[in-house]
């Protein structure tokens, strides 16, 4: 079983991943190691975007995804955009307790990172110049457009709702803040700066409860329709 394997399709189908292909995944660590086609939704048009929203289905999915996502290539599973019911031999998730973990895990960092940090993140990366503020503008737009799909394939997602309220997810959600607080970029400037570490903590803790009573909340509100 390949490591880190739910961490890394987690964020693949995030951010609109459609040629993973089981080459591009280093089998020691698990780590992603070709991004060209993440965030295809930029060179998409408005129709086709349809064909790669993430749905509670894919989560369940992964390492794979459903039939409606519509990837290229898929883990092998999807090849040139047809279906190989063949699992790859190398993949096998029932042996490798820590993979669903890992997805929630991943899940909850995707939906809880904040919008002014994504932001911070992409205006480190994107080289000054004419038209920088346009190009920030866009990448950012999107990429809030997939986090909030993802969590709304996830607030659907029975798994994650048991790991939401559990106490591993506290512990998790306390690790990521501090991993946040600690991340620099390639130029070697921190996302939060040092002096703001304590209040972004303080406030990333406030967000816990806010996310778990949502998912609570959209279980309620289910039910009461299953009812009906």
């Amino acid at each position: 079983m390949i490591p880190n394997l739910g961490f890394t399709t987690a964020i693949s189908l995030f951010l609109n991943e459609s040629d993973l292909k089981l080459d591009h995944i280093d089998y020691r660590r698990g780590t992603k190691i070709d991004g060209d086609w993440l965030l295809t939704c930029l060179t998409m048009d408005s129709s086709d975007k349809e064909k790669l929203t993430v749905t509670s289905a894919d989560i369940d999915a992964l390492p794979y995804v459903s039939h409606s996502y519509k990837a290229t290539n898929w883990l092998d599973q999807i090849q040139k955009t047809k279906l190989n019911n063949k699992e790859p031999r190398i993949i096998n998730t029932e042996l490798d307790p820590k993979f669903r973990m890992n997805v929630n895990q991943a899940s909850l960092r995707i939906i809880s990172l904040p919008d002014a940090m994504i932001r911070a993140f992409i205006k480190s990366y994107i080289p000054d110049g004419e038209g920088k503020l346009k190009l920030d503008e866009l990448i950012y737009n999107e990429i809030i457009k997939l986090k909030n799909n993802y969590k709304t394939a996830v607030l659907n997602n029975e798994d994650f709702k048991k790991y939401i309220n559990s106490e591993q997810s506290q512990v998790d959600l306390t690790k990521f803040v501090i991993h946040l607080t600690q991340f620099k970029t390639t130029s070697k400037n921190y996302l939060v700066n040092e002096e703001e570490h304590i209040p972004f903590i303080n406030m990333m803790k406030k967000q816990f409860p806010k996310i778990k009573n949502e998912i609570n909340a959209h279980r309620s509100h289910s039910s009461i329709y299953q009812k009906k």
